[in-house]
């Protein structure tokens, strides 16, 4: 959605919000035959006024605030435009557990705009009264509702080593385990101080790939004593907390300053439209065993233009192998692979492969998956596309999704032409990822499969053109 459709949104919101009723005595809906309105109904009737805009099944971002569908729409339900956190949740009063009343309090930080508008504050005797009435809600017995976001931390102990080694100290731990996250798809975030107690806990030294279970620090400074903890995070970015166990090592005296013996990427091999994967043997080294080097992965769609600043796959200790993914079908790319020993000391090989990747339209590849499963029961259709993405036709999705931000996301346009991880959409699909917040997509239903959104990422890194 274009920052400019996100602001019509909210402005559609601020225009037509709420038409609460007070509850029923049993706690359910209340009764949308009701004709006098009162308490919350009659502070936001006005505000809504009827246009509209909040009324039926393809309501924008499924806010149904007709008399007989609010309740359904609020209680319960988890907030489009904050992680983890409810609409409104019953007996939770606050700004920071209804996210009904941050959008109303002007000192609250939001997505979007404030309600009813960023220049129209309601008085504080009805937000007064709106929390009195959520207050009154019964609370619930703790379960999320169905399709609700991961909030649930993983499970994890901590590191449980740290080995000193030549101009190194490798940490080790036993694997996370999560309620949603697959094991090997948790990664860890690792971070180093010189004093107990002195790591910063917001800014990670380093992140690992999935599902490692040691990391090795360096280049290290000799005679040095290095503090550590390490946290485990899932798909949804919920962090392990908990005690932050500290572990710790001290270098010795000695350098290793060689880097390993390594003959470079032996093979490229196209697995799919989006991906490829890079094989080579494994390098030596004078310190570290062959079991414990790791390897970069550089990319580019040009010849001799890899970033050696910033590699596109990091591999766990002692493979020979790694995928390549998110990179565009119809293109030649070519691939260096560097070794790197448990000292941080980086070998410098230019030894470059290639490979071809598979063909992918927009009309032929893509479109065919939105068609198919999100333009049922008018979800994403005229004349009323939920969040405006219209994905009717090819030539309105094309236009709707490229370049165009999320309301959920402001930071990431839906789609980013060539950028598969700086696009939205992929996100929303995969069900995970650095802004995802909502419901994965297409909404309660199948997912989409791991080879079409494949096919959708290797659409977007080709350029995302109208083909």
């Amino acid at each position: 959605m274009g920052r400019g459709l996100a602001v019509a949104l909210f402005g559609c919101l601020a225009a037509c919000l709420l038409d609460l009723g007070e509850p029923a005595p049993d706690g359910g809906a209340p009764d949308a035959t009701t004709d006098a309105l009162t308490g919350p109904a009659a502070i936001f009737a006005a505000s809504c006024g009827g246009s509209g805009c909040h009324v039926g099944p393809d309501a924008p971002l499924h806010l149904d605030l007709s008399p007989d569908a609010f309740y359904a729409s609020l209680v319960d339900v988890p907030a489009s435009e904050a992680a983890g956190v409810m609409r409104v949740k019953p007996g939770a009063a606050t700004d920071t557990q209804s996210y009904l009343l941050c959008k109303l309090d002007p000192e609250c930080v939001v997505i979007g705009q404030h309600m009813p508008s960023e220049t129209v504050t309601l008085p504080a005797d009805q937000i007064a009264t709106l929390r009195a009435w959520v207050a009154s809600l019964p609370p619930d017995d703790g379960a999320p509702p169905e399709g609700s976001l991961d909030t649930t931390p993983p499970t994890f102990g901590g590191a449980t080593s740290a080995t000193a080694g030549p101009s190194s100290i490798t940490l080790a731990w036993a694997p996370a385990t999560d309620d949603v996250t697959a094991t090997p798809d948790i990664v860890y975030a690792i971070y180093q101080a010189t004093a107990s107690g002195g790591e910063d806990l917001s800014t990670p030294t380093v992140v690992t790939p999935p599902g490692a279970t040691s990391w090795s620090m360096g280049p290290l400074p000799p005679s040095t004593t290095f503090y550590y903890v390490v946290l485990a995070f899932d798909r949804a970015h919920n962090d392990s907390g908990g005690d932050h166990l500290e572990v710790s090592a001290t270098t010795p005296a000695g350098v290793d300053a060689t880097p390993p013996v390594f003959a470079g990427a032996a093979s490229a091999v196209t697995k799919s439209p989006g991906s490829v994967e890079v094989a080579w043997s494994a390098a030596t080294d004078d310190v570290s065993a062959s079991a414990n080097i790791r390897y970069l992965v550089y990319a580019s769609a040009t010849s001799g233009g890899e970033d050696f600043q910033s590699p596109d796959v990091a591999t766990l200790p002692g493979a020979t192998s790694a995928l390549v993914t998110d990179v565009g079908g119809d293109t030649l790319y070519h691939f260096v692979v560097r070794a790197v020993d448990q000292a941080g000391n980086v070998d410098a090989n230019a030894v470059e492969v290639s490979a071809q990747t598979s063909h992918v339209s927009f009309g032929s590849d893509v479109f065919p998956i939105f068609s198919a499963t999100c333009t049922s029961a008018g979800c994403h259709a005229q004349p009323s596309p939920a969040e405006n993405v219209d994905l009717s036709t090819a030539p309105a999705a094309h236009a709707t999704l490229v370049g165009n931000y999320a309301s959920e996301c402001s930071m990431l346009p839906l789609v980013e032409p060539s950028k598969p991880a700086s696009s939205y959409l992929l996100q929303k699909l995969r069900g995970w990822g650095t802004c995802f917040t909502g419901w994965r997509m297409p909404e309660e239903t199948t997912p989409l499969t791991d080879a079409q959104i494949d096919l959708v990422s290797a659409w977007i890194g080709k350029g995302a053109p109208l083909d």
